[in-house]
């Protein structure tokens, strides 16, 4: 901005949620990453992510109109949950479940290649972290 360097900081909680998998017999349960900010825009900065096409980030409030927890997935992540739905991928408008709450994809991550295609990122509010258990932030990340 006008020759001068911006520093930026994304304020983050990180989780690993122990979740079931659909239609599975006998039972099976899988690791899902969530990661949740302050401020969805600067985190991309700061991680240099994008997203695809046809998506945006979720709503400063976290939550859609239905009261679904918005998010964003990477692209590993998104086919997972697809084949659960029996979809290649989900897109955005898709819902599926995780820790007893409803979520909705808002965007899918460019994230080929990085850590990120494995992880949701969501809001940081108390809607997840109470009833994750983590009040407190586990990462500054600067750039």
């Amino acid at each position: 901005v006008g020759g001068r360097e911006r520093f930026l900081a994304s304020k983050e909680t990180y989780y690993v949620i122990n979740v079931p998998v659909p239609n599975t017999d006998p039972p099976r349960r899988r690791f899902v990453q969530l990661r949740t900010l302050e401020d969805a825009d600067v985190a991309a900065a700061v991680h240099n992510v994008a997203l695809q096409p046809g998506g945006r980030w979720f709503a400063d409030v976290g939550v859609d109109d239905a009261s679904r927890v918005e998010c964003v997935l990477g692209e590993g992540v998104a086919e997972t949950l697809g084949a659960d739905a029996g979809k290649p991928r989900l897109a955005p408008g898709d819902t599926f479940v995780m820790g007893d709450m409803t979520w909705v994809v808002t965007g899918v991550m460019r994230s080929e290649g990085t850590t990120f295609g494995s992880e949701v990122w969501a809001r940081r509010f108390s809607r997840i972290y109470e009833p994750l258990g983590k009040r407190t932030y586990t990462t500054l990340v600067l750039r």
